[in-house]
C-alpha cells in the first residue's frame, strides 16, 4: 500500500537490490507500471551489502521519483549502509522508501538524519511482539506526494494522515496487538536502547561464530 500511495505508472524508480526484499521492491514497482532501475550488490549476488555510492550515482543519472532500499535483508542478515542516499533523493526530488522491519531498535537508525520518507517496521522482529502489526513512518515530503497520487484502497496511506486527530480510523485495529506493542516499547525503554542494541550485536556475533564452528560458509 505504501508504494501504491506514492507512485504512478510510468514513474522512474531506483531499487537497491541485494536480497529477497530489495528485489521484491523492484518487482512491486514494475508491477505498478514503473520504469525500474536495479542497483545490485558489488559482486552481483545476495552475499554483499549495497554500495551507497553506486546507488547515489544511479539516482543522479536516472532522476527517479522513488528510491527503495532494505536496511537489513532478513533472510541473509545483511545490514546495508544507507549513508548519503536520502540526502541525494532530496536533491533530485525523489522519495526514499526503506524497509527496516528487522533492524529498527536493534541497531542505530535515525529516520530524519537519513532523510527516509517512508519507513517500514514490523512488530515481530526486534520489538519481539506477535506478527500482527505493520507500521510506517511518513515524512512531510511523502505526505505531499500521497495527497497528489490520491490512491484509494484498503491498504492506502492517505486515510491515516488525520485519523488520530479526527478520531476516525480507516478500519478496526488489532487493539490487543497495539497493547502488546505498548508493553514491548515500555520494556525497551526501561532496558535502554544502547543495552538493547548491544544485546542484539552479541547475539549476532555468537550466531556467526557458532556457524563457523559448524563449518558453515558465511
Amino acid at each position: 500500500g505504501a508504494m501504491k500511495s506514492i507512485i504512478r505508472s510510468g514513474d522512474r524508480v531506483v531499487s537497491a537490490s541485494n536480497g529477497l526484499y530489495g528485489a521484491g521492491f523492484a518487482d512491486m514497482a514494475a508491477s505498478l507500471g514503473a520504469e525500474v532501475t536495479r542497483v545490485e550488490s558489488p559482486n552481483a549476488t545476495w552475499t554483499a551489502p549495497i554500495d551507497p555510492q553506486a546507488v547515489i550515482a544511479k539516482i543522479r543519472e536516472v532522476q527517479p521519483r522513488l528510491v527503495t532500499a532494505v536496511h537489513c535483508e532478513t533472510p541473509t542478515g545483511l545490514l546495508n549502509p544507507l549513508d548519503g542516499i536520502g540526502a541525494v533523493c532530496r536533491e533530485v526530488g525523489a522519495l526514499f522508501l526503506v524497509d527496516f522491519v528487522s533492524s529498527a531498535g536493534g541497531v542505530a537508525l535515525n529516520v530524519d538524519e537519513l532523510c527516509i520518507d517512508i519507513g517500514m517496521l514490523g512488530s515481530q522482529k526486534v520489538l519481539s511482539c506477535p506478527p500482527d502489526l505493520g507500521m510506517v513512518s511518513v515524512s512531510d515530503q511523502a505526505w505531499a506526494v500521497i495527497e497528489e497520487v490520491d490512491y484509494s484502497g484498503y491498504d492506502a496511506l492517505k486515510p491515516f494522515r488525520h485519523a488520530v486527530t479526527n478520531k476516525h480510523m480507516p478500519y478496526t485495529h488489532n487493539w490487543n496487538a497495539i497493547l502488546a506493542l505498548k508493553i514491548a516499547l515500555t520494556m525497551m525503554e526501561a532496558e535502554g536502547l544502547d543495552t538493547v542494541r548491544a544485546r542484539h550485536t552479541a547475539a549476532m556475533e555468537r550466531c556467526m561464530a557458532r556457524a563457523e564452528e559448524l563449518g558453515l560458509q558465511l
